[in-house]
């Protein structure tokens, strides 16, 4: 008996031992997705804030309240009068193009790539499938009976008619150009669109269904960027454009458009709030809503916007960035308001020297220089000396000095200068980039100063203490098409003296030009949000950027060198599971032999 236990625990241990060969090697998911993929090697990311429920499709619904669908996390919100925001359902898998509100049913109608869906706070239903060959982007509904309207963002498609339940009645207009929005008119029996890739907004009369130009050369013709439009309570037009021709907040008074203010954090649809006497926007750039308010002239922020140009940490780990006149800090519940610029001039860049001192360059048509103190207050530093625009500052920490690069449009030129920071008016000019205004600079550890010329796609370095100028490429970056082949874009540049390269910020991803190899290739890959307009470099060589709806820190740990642990997909156990039983056979058999001799 004694004999048969002691067997019997040899070979529950053995098979204790003999478990790590052959279990398999499990890889679970995190539950949250990353906001970036694809790093370089030895960088990890951060995030240090995000907001919490960027909006996309936006419609008025029951009561009044302002719903908006929340893409990025697969919800719908709601706001009420009093700003409060509160989750409606959560979509699933599911994002919406558009969102429209039908009285009669009392609920929501969305749209996806594919289909219909009818939304309430219980539950989510597909109406139908449609058939059209584009994907619907946006609707306008017809309050007494819940039929609607729909168009396309893509070019040469069709403004189509369906009845409450999704049911194709007709095309009520066709080779439409790129529609970003639909509204109706009920009252007249009107449908105002914009076309994008026309840079146009029109009037359709769906009675006799003849068409009128009202504006054109509005936007960013031949691409997709939205041309939003909307009626108030009085059936008055209004329209608005973020970016390109004519951009800004219009109101169309006895057949002229009339510009009301400035448009805020990106293009967007415009919904018309009768609770806010406002019209809302949900701004791409900045992931937030924005109220367009046209009787007092006023767009103001209803959630907070982290997509800012400019963003730099302090020597104490203190996090600012600028949005217009504002400067805002990061805290541990989200951005709080830090410090307001003098004269209402927006932030062009922040910057922090050795000694931990802020300096900030302001929009203004002379160059102007802050100090900003860490509680808030800021002095003038220079200014009333160079007379022209200031592109931006940068720190050259080899010797102390800000470099600063200005334009001057009219003789199509950008300048680069030198101020020391321990004695101001002992600036000069480095040097000039004729027939180039469409410029960026950036600084390596070395002092040697980098400009970016957007006309020919080149970088041109000035070395360390010189006024020469060397080409390193005329191929620096490509972007995608969106933005049409007549715009130049200038991007986002930093610089990581981990890496010793510049880092190129685009819409989808980080590029990196690495300058001791002398090519570009890629940094990360943006996965929760778009854009990267800010990059910094902290004291720690650690990398500050922002997204759409993100701040991030981008920290490097060396990572191991000569490693010889192959990956799961390298490792072949079939040997294991071979061998394996052979092993633990022969130990049974040697040990039950043992056995029988000692009996």
């Amino acid at each position: 008996m004694r004999s048969q236990i002691k067997f019997s625990f040899f070979i529950i241990l053995l098979f204790i031992l003999n478990l790590p060969f052959y279990i398999p090697t499990i890889y679970v998911a995190a539950d949250e997705e990353l906001p970036l993929s694809d790093l370089r090697p030895g960088w990890d990311v951060l995030t240090i804030y995000e907001i919490p429920h960027p909006p996309g499709p936006i419609c008025v619904g029951e009561n009044g309240d302002l719903f908006y669908g929340d893409n990025l996390n697969h919800v719908i919100m709601t706001m009420d009068e009093f700003g409060v925001h509160t989750e409606y359902i959560q979509t699933g898998t599911m994002t919406f193009d558009a969102i429209g509100y039908q009285p009669n049913y009392n609920q929501l109608i969305g749209v996806t790539d594919h289909g219909f869906y009818s939304i309430t706070s219980s539950e989510i239903t597909l109406l139908q499938n449609y058939t059209y060959g584009f994907s619907l982007s946006t609707i306008t509904i017809n309050p007494t009976n819940d039929s609607y309207y729909c168009g396309s963002l893509f070019d040469n498609t069709d403004i189509l008619y369906f009845d409450a339940d999704g049911n194709y009645l007709s095309s009520v207009l066709s080779n439409v150009r790129g529609c970003s929005q639909v509204q109706l008119n009920n009252n007249q029996s009107i449908i105002y669109y914009s076309e994008t890739y026309l840079g146009s907004l029109s009037v359709l009369n769906l009675t006799s269904l003849e068409t009128q130009v009202l504006r054109t050369d509005i936007g960013l013709h031949g691409t997709q960027e939205v041309i939003g439009i909307d009626i108030d309570d009085n059936d008055d037009l209004y329209c608005m454009t973020a970016d390109g021709n004519n951009r800004g907040f219009y109101k169309y008074d006895n057949g002229f458009f009339v510009l009301l203010m400035a448009s805020k954090a990106g293009m967007s649809a415009l919904t018309w709030s009768s609770q806010l006497q406002a019209f809302i926007a949900g701004g791409s750039f900045g992931g937030c809503l924005i109220s367009y308010d046209p009787n007092k002239s006023e767009a103001e922020l209803l959630t907070p916007i982290v997509n800012s140009y400019t963003i730099i940490e302090t020597h104490n780990g203190t996090i600012l960035y600028g949005i217009e006149d504002e400067i805002y800090q990061v805290n541990q519940s989200g951005p709080t308001f830090f410090s307001k610029l003098p004269n209402n001039f927006s932030i062009v860049n922040l910057i922090v020297d050795m000694n931990n001192q802020i300096f900030g360059a302001l929009g203004n048509d002379s160059v102007t220089i802050i100090q900003m103190n860490h509680d808030g207050s800021v002095l003038n530093w220079f200014n009333n000396e160079i007379h022209e625009t200031t592109k931006s500052i940068h720190y050259d920490e080899k010797y102390d000095d800000i470099i600063l690069l200005t334009e001057d449009a009219g003789k199509n030129e950008t300048y680069v200068y030198r101020i020391p920071v321990d004695d101001p008016m002992a600036y000069n000019r480095i040097t000039t980039f004729k027939n180039s205004t469409k410029t960026a600079g950036v600084i390596d550890v070395y002092g040697n100063i980098y400009i970016y010329e957007g006309y020919n796609n080149s970088l041109t370095r000035i070395p360390d203490g010189t006024i020469d100028k060397e080409l390193i490429t005329t191929s620096f970056v490509n972007f995608t098409d969106i933005y049409g082949p007549d715009v130049i874009v200038v991007p986002t540049l930093g610089y990581s003296s981990v890496e010793n390269g510049i880092l190129i910020g685009r819409n989808d991803d980080l590029h990196i030009w690495l300058l001791d190899e002398g090519y570009r290739t890629i940094y990360a890959i943006n996965d929760r949000g778009i854009d990267n307009s800010a990059i910094f470099q902290n004291i720690n060589q650690e990398i500050i950027c922002t997204q759409s709806t993100l701040i991030l820190k981008l920290i490097y740990q060396e990572p191991p060198q000569n490693t010889t642990t192959p990956t799961p997909s390298q490792t072949d156990n079939t040997s294991f599971f071979i061998i394996q039983p052979i092993l633990i056979t022969l130990g049974i058999a040697i040990y039950i032999r043992k056995m029988k001799k000692k009996l």
